[in-house]
Formats: structure tokens, sequence, C-alpha cells
């Protein structure tokens, strides 16, 4: 029987509202395009918890959750779960109330997550709708939908995944806002077959976009999958590149391999290191 999956909140990989410093001695300056960095980074953090959060809930409401799958790593106990089994599609809902409820990965939630599933996370076919009712973190408004869609063992027999995300962000006390859309492959290349979701690797890559208030705009791509490691609460390897119309293009560099929150930002020729939370 394979396993329901845990994700972990390993995917705040785009969390670049962060202190910089230059990798020239005695030099300290901060990388342009922070904002731009900084939304990147929520909205990819909140849809891709929208997603660990339904994985997390259904596992502990059906009887297939094994012993070492079972512990909370997102929804705190103020979270009531509720989950129609009577026949596929399930309908699974995460209601965090009407009042911030303190959740295990330390953000703040309140609103509605609902999803359908139309199979088990791990089967091929399956397809999970996520959409968000009154739903906010941190106080930051969140609308939108997230997709994701199992398309079976690709032609290295790993099982591959597409995601497809779009919404609107209302910064938390703030008038600015901005909308955001995803579209990912990930792909399951190790830990498929065992009782325990840490040993599971990903590779990632796609696109993303966003558009603030302002007008702004700003694009993302994968130049090297990043490489997710579910022991990890960093990613550990790719690079990203990120364009925007208020500012030079950058890369980010996730290192070569070791579990850490070092990456590394491109600028004009300048490298930057940057220390992931």
């Amino acid at each position: 029987m394979k396993k329901n999956r845990v994700l972990t909140g390993i995917i705040l990989f785009m969390s670049l509202a962060l202190f910089v410093s230059s990798c020239k001695k005695d030099e300290n300056t901060t990388a342009p395009n922070t904002t731009t960095t900084s939304n990147e980074a929520l909205a990819d953090r909140i849809f891709n918890n929208v997603g660990n959060i339904s994985n997390e809930a259904y596992s502990l409401q059906t009887s297939t959750t094994k012993t070492t799958d079972g512990a909370r790593l997102f929804i705190g106990d103020c979270a009531v779960i509720t989950l129609d089994t009577l026949g596929f599609p399930f309908t699974l809902t995460v209601d965090f109330g009407t009042e911030n409820c303190l959740c295990e990965d330390g953000h703040y939630r309140r609103g509605q997550i609902i999803t359908h599933f139309t199979g088990p996370y791990w089967q091929a076919g399956t397809v999970i709708t996520h959409t968000l009712n009154n739903y906010f973190v941190d106080d930051n408004g969140v609308e939108g939908t997230r997709v994701l869609t199992n398309l079976g063992p690709n032609a290295d027999g790993f099982m591959e995944y597409t995601i497809e995300a779009e919404g609107e962000i209302f910064l938390a006390n703030s008038d600015d806002s901005f909308t955001w859309t995803s579209s990912r492959t990930r792909v399951w290349i190790e830990g498929y077959d065992s009782f325990t979701p840490y040993d599971d690797v990903y590779l990632i890559s796609g696109v993303s976009s966003g558009v603030r208030v302002s007008g702004e705009t700003w694009q993302r791509i994968t130049l090297e999958p990043l490489r997710l490691e579910l022991d990890c609460r960093h990613i550990v390897s790719g690079i990203v590149e990120i364009t925007s119309s208020n500012g030079p293009d950058m890369t980010l560099d996730y290192g070569t391999g070791d579990c850490d929150n070092v990456a590394y930002v491109t600028v004009n020729g300048v490298v930057y290191t940057i220390m992931l939370p």
C-alpha cells in the first residue's frame, strides 16, 4: 500500500525578505529588488503550504496513515478537519476559525482550505483541487486556487506531478497587493515505496509571475531543477532566474547539496550571500 505524503514546510525556499551581504570582503550591500523577491517568496510559500496542510489533514483523517506520518508539522490543535469519504471525489475542509490559529509551523492562519481529491496523492491520474475561503496567513489575505495533477510515471519511471496555482495576496497592514500565477512540475525521485516521508526527494522546475498593484511585474524561471529533500528544511540545490520590470535580472543559487540555509544571488555580476530563514 502506498503512503499518503505529508509535504513539509521546506517550500519556504523563496523567502528572500532577508539580510543580504556581499560575498566580497569588507563590502556590505543590500541586493536590489527585495520587494519583488519577497512577494514571490510569500506567494510561493503560502500556496505550497496549502498543499502541505491538505496532505497532512488527509493523512490524519484516513485509516491509511502510517505511524511515522501522523506527526503534525503544520496544523495546530485549533484547526477543525472535516473529511467526506462517502466516495471520490472526497471533500476535505481544514477550518482554522475566524480568529488567528497558531499552527505547528509557527504561522497564524484563519479561514478555510477546501480540497477536492479525485483519488490518493500517490495514484496516477489523481487531481487535487484547493480553494480558499476567507483565508489569511499572518494577516495576509489570500484568494485563489491550486491544482495538483498526478501524471503517473515519467519516461524514467518516476512519479511526476503538475501544479498550477493562481491567486491574489493582500498584504497585512498595507494597501499593497499583488496577483501571482505559477506552473510547476514536480518529480518524485526517491522514497516512493518507503514507510516514512522523510526520505522523499523531489526535483521541481517551472515558471511563476506576479503583478503588484503598482503595476510592477516579475517572472521567475527554473534554470536548474530545485532539489527538495523532505528531511531538510531548505532547498539543497538548484538555480532560478528572476526578472522584473523595475530592476535588474538576478539568479538565485541554492548551493551544491548541503542542508543549510545559505544561498547565493547574482545581480549585475555581483554575488550576494543569502541566509534563508
